[in-house]
This record gives structure tokens, sequence and C-alpha cells, in this order.
């Protein structure tokens, strides 16, 4: 048995943000967008992966001693905002 080297290809980053585009925007399918873009179904995976855990699903820490604690709001007017994000980017923002 011989020791070959598997030759790796880097996708081109066109591609990469091709195929964000399709799956998050389009809302196609990894596996369709992969094809689409003549993309191993794998290496697209690890993409949209790396592309979520690093855009989308951004980690808060609290880091707090006190203990929570609820009061009732009487005569008090509640600020919220909505942010309504798609593949990381924001795309509605209503302040109430």
């Amino acid at each position: 048995m011989q020791n070959q080297k598997r030759v790796y290809k880097k996708v081109e980053k066109y591609k990469r943000e091709a195929l964000i585009f399709l799956v998050y925007k389009q809302g196609q399918k990894i596996k369709e967008a992969s094809q689409n873009l003549d993309i191993k179904y794998a290496v697209a995976k690890t993409i949209v992966i790396a592309f979520r855990k690093k855009y989308i699903l951004k980690k808060r820490e609290i880091i707090s001693t006190k203990k929570c604690r609820f009061q009732p709001r009487v005569n008090q007017k509640s600020v919220h905002q909505i942010i309504s994000k798609i593949g990381g980017e924001c795309v509605n923002v209503i302040q109430e």
C-alpha cells in the first residue's frame, strides 16, 4: 500500500458566498445548492455550518451574581425592540 496524499481543492470565495445566498436567502436545500454550484455536499454542509456558528448563532454569556427578580409594572411604558434576521443579516427592526 502506497502512501498517497489526498488532493484538496479550496472552494472559491464567490462559490461560498453564492452557497450562503442560495441556502439562507433563497431557501434552497444544501444538497440542491451544492449540486448547482458543483461543490461536494459534505464541503457545502461544512461551509453552511461554519457560517451559522460564526454569524447567526452568536453566543451571549450573561455573568451575574444577582438572582432573577420580577415585579409587576404599574403605569409604566415598556420599551421593546424586535429584530428580525435572515441568514445573519438584519431584515426588520421594530420598536414598541
